[in-house]
């Protein structure tokens, strides 16, 4: 009599599993490695989402990795189903792209995020990196939806959906949305008001007619007010409005700002000589104009991320 070898004998074993289990049996087995992956998957998320620099992000992000590797192995071991490998094959496609996306994208996109305060169009890359790595995350489990309500119409199996898990999501996105929303409106203005007072401290021996002042303070001011309308229409309805608060007030301290001791800087220090009595006082009330707005500027990044850690405690 002849043997099999083991790999022979696992193979069999897989088949006869397949063909005497039950549709629901059967689905379960694949769509509990997606249930992993939402659950790891949403620990990096709020992670690298509230963390500056991330140790613990990456190591998370390594361990969503890990787990589609883990859980594409297990899938590719589960046989087709009566003949039918379109529910299988889909979740090797979806867990192909899972990891591609989780090793490559979220890689650069962590690498985006040692830059991301440097400037605006620095953050404005690194969202849209972020967005761009979602949208396919939300393609690749679209992708395993399909055809999981088509193996439940063949099967005559009715579906059950996570719908806690589903809500969970969906506030996570909303959380993700209106955070990234104030903080590039934020970054916008911040950026610019900081490019301003690097120009008044990196040159104080030398005249700054040359430096369109005015137009800087103009600009900064439309962009603070063009900000407090954008952060006022948000709808924070479902979430605690503290960020939201706190961001709306720095745009009004810095258009008061902007009207009072920037525009007198401007005015003063864009036309008469580094060396007068008026640019030495202005220089003065700058200074303590900078205190107070590192004071501002502080408060409402440590309200962002108190903002977003009692948000997602939320979602436990």
């Amino acid at each position: 009599m002849k043997r099999l070898n083991l790999p022979i004998l696992l193979l069999l074993a897989g088949t006869i599993w397949a063909q005497n289990r039950t549709p629901r049996t059967y689905y379960n087995r694949l769509n509990n490695e997606i249930h992993v992956f939402h659950y790891k998957s949403m620990n990096f998320y709020q992670t690298h989402l509230t963390e500056s620099m991330g140790k613990s992000a990456t190591a998370r992000l390594k361990a969503v990795n890990e787990q589609l590797v883990l859980s594409r192995k297990r899938v590719e071991s589960v046989p087709a189903y009566r003949s039918d490998a379109k529910l299988r094959d889909t979740y090797l496609a979806g867990l192909d792209s899972l990891i591609d996306i989780f090793e490559n994208d979220f890689k650069k996109i962590e690498n985006l995020k040692r830059y991301r305060q440097q400037s605006y169009k620095d953050l404005l890359s690194y969202y849209n990196a972020l967005n761009d790595a979602e949208k396919r995350v939300k393609k690749a489990e679209e992708m395993l939806i399909l055809a999981e309500e088509d193996f439940s119409t063949n099967n005559s199996m009715k579906l059950q959906r996570d719908t806690d898990r589903d809500l969970r999501y969906k506030k996570f996105e909303q959380i993700n949305g209106l955070s990234r929303a104030m903080t590039l409106q934020f970054y916008k203005v911040d950026h610019q008001l900081k490019s301003y007072l690097e120009i008044i401290d990196g040159n104080r021996n030398l005249n700054l007619d040359t430096y369109d002042l005015d137009e800087k303070v103009a600009q900064l001011r439309a962009d603070a007010e063009e900000a407090l309308i954008e952060i006022n229409i948000l709808e924070l309805e479902d979430f605690n409005t503290d960020f939201q608060k706190e961001a709306m007030a720095y745009m009004k301290f810095v258009i008061k700002q902007s009207n009072q001791v920037l525009q007198k800087s401007a005015s003063i220090m864009g036309t008469e000589p580094y060396y007068s009595d008026n640019c030495r006082d202005i220089r003065l009330d700058l200074q303590f104009f900078e205190e107070t707005y590192n004071t501002n500027r502080k408060q409402l990044m440590d309200t962002r991320i108190k903002w977003l850690k009692n948000s997602f405690a939320d979602l436990k």
